[in-house]
């Protein structure tokens, strides 16, 4: 139980590469996980990460804030640990967590060149 809530594991069988994993997900097509919330799909998330095996890696976002003022003088600095704490609606968290072999998917075009585009 997730907080009361249904057990996931059961519908999230782990997967040791990507065509299983595409696999199992066609043979439930007619499943989702549906949240209302951002906070309780990234409640979700970490659950589920926690039950795939492995290491994680965490990934930053960019962590520094500057401002130039009309001289050209940086005149704006907070600390990387308070920005990281920053969740603000509409953007993604500053810290993104992955394990080897588990699926992602791009949810923006960063680099067509290189295939991250959305839906990747």
């Amino acid at each position: 139980m997730l907080n009361g809530k249904i057990s996931l594991l059961q519908y999230i069988p782990q997967h040791y590469s990507l065509h299983t994993f595409v696999d199992s997900i066609y043979s439930k097509e007619e499943k989702a996980i549906i949240a209302p919330r951002n906070d309780t799909v990234d409640e979700i998330n970490k659950y589920v990460l926690n039950q795939l095996p492995g290491d994680k890696t965490s990934l930053f976002a960019v962590d520094r804030i500057t401002q130039e003022d009309s001289t050209g003088a940086v005149d704006c600095q907070m600390p990387a640990e308070y920005l990281q704490s920053l969740n603000p609606p509409g953007l993604p968290t500053s810290i993104l967590e992955l394990k080897v072999g588990m699926p992602d998917m791009v949810l923006r075009n960063i680099s067509a060149e290189r295939g991250l585009c959305n839906g990747t």
